[in-house]
């Protein structure tokens, strides 16, 4: 049986867990609704799995807050890379609710 490499950043990929649980997984609602959710999460930290829901698209709420007094509707970050955001980046990002870091090298 191959050897599970953690290559996780989040805190959560700390905490041991039983083979079980990482086979089965969580379910959004354990994760996003637990008392910890201030932890952010990366694309590796995350497996979206096909299912049926029983709700409706416009009953969800991806409303996130980036810093304490910046709230996004959709919470996507773009990075401050010279070759990802740069001023047009970020002003699309804020346009659908996100929002783009502009890089260092970027001038006002």
């Amino acid at each position: 049986k191959p050897q599970r490499v953690e290559r996780s950043r989040s805190p959560r990929g700390q905490v041991s867990a039983d083979e079980a649980e990482l086979l089965d997984g969580h379910s959004a609602q354990d994760i996003f609704e637990s008392s910890d959710s201030r932890t952010g999460y990366t694309y590796d930290d995350l497996i979206c799995l096909p299912g049926h829901i029983n709700f409706g698209v416009h009953e969800v709420c991806l409303d996130s807050r980036f810093t304490k007094k910046i709230a996004l509707r959709t919470p996507i970050v773009a990075s401050p890379m010279d070759t990802v955001t740069e001023g047009k980046m970020a002003i699309a990002m804020a346009l659908q609710g996100g929002i783009g870091v502009i890089h260092t090298n970027l001038s006002v």
